[in-house]
């Protein structure tokens, strides 16, 4: 069994758990967390936790079947690879989005939600280069 299938499902639930419960921007004594921010202009709505959401809980499905079926083929890993992509890059376009730039403004929940992405991104691209067939 490859650990790919584990980083996936982790990475997924890190990120999925993320939007809720971990502070994404943090200035001075503001902190918010991505769901919060979807609400903070009246005028325009951040859509950005919507997408991350979106595209997590495929990832985590997938990562939760592979783990079941102790496979994780190469064309489940293609997709888990372009739903981390994307929640990677709106997660960093939130940041250009609110006018800050991620060092400045980011919180542990970006921090952490950027990096499991990250852990996920490589491990799908990993299973895509040798999936994991089972035993």
């Amino acid at each position: 069994m490859k650990p790919a299938k584990i980083i996936v499902l982790a990475a997924a639930a890190i990120a999925f758990l993320g939007v809720f419960l971990l502070p994404y921007v943090s200035i001075g004594p503001i902190s918010w967390t991505l769901w919060k921010m979807r609400d903070v202009n009246p005028r325009e709505s951040l859509v950005h936790p919507y997408i991350v959401l979106g595209t997590m809980l495929p990832a985590l499905a997938i990562g939760a079947l592979a783990l079941k079926s102790q496979k994780f083929g190469r064309g489940l890993a293609v997709v888990t690879t372009l739903l981390f992509a994307i929640g990677l890059f709106i997660g960093w376009a939130v940041f250009k989005k609110i006018g800050s730039s991620f060092g400045e403004a980011s919180g542990i929940g970006a921090k952490l939600m950027l990096l499991a992405m990250v852990a996920g991104l490589v491990a799908s691209i990993g299973t895509i280069v040798k999936p994991d067939t089972g035993n």
